[in-house]
């Protein structure tokens, strides 16, 4: 498949997700998580985790600084597993300037906590 044609399925797809798709993906966070762990490189573990952390907090209302479209390319790719790794790679090319900001959100997060925990 030609990143053309990967790049019109995601557009596809990312029309038709919904909250309730998002609701089903975190639902099942476990069970994707183990069905892509076998095969992935660290590096890729840690990029999904910080896609559920992102969906997570997006979901909470605590970060909203993604476009729709990132968050349901992402929903998208992880709600079907099993073409999870040939296309992981294409996701993380289309999504990564919003996971780096939210990565920034994450850290400057974490500084303000440790900043109220010292000034404890």
């Amino acid at each position: 498949m030609t990143n053309g044609a990967i790049n019109r399925e995601f557009d596809e797809r990312k029309k038709k997700i919904t909250e309730d798709d998002l609701r089903k993906v975190l639902e099942h966070e476990d069970e994707i998580k183990e069905k892509v762990k076998k095969g992935t490189s660290e590096k890729y573990r840690e990029e999904i985790q910080l896609m559920f952390s992102l969906l997570k907090d997006y979901r909470n209302g605590d970060y909203r600084e993604v476009p729709w479209g990132t968050v349901a390319i992402i929903v998208a790719t992880l709600s079907l597993p099993f073409m999870f790794m040939w296309k992981l790679p294409m996701v993380l090319k289309l999504t990564h300037s919003d996971l780096e900001k939210y990565k920034q959100f994450k850290a400057e997060q974490e500084d303000l906590k440790n900043d109220i925990v010292e000034g404890l």
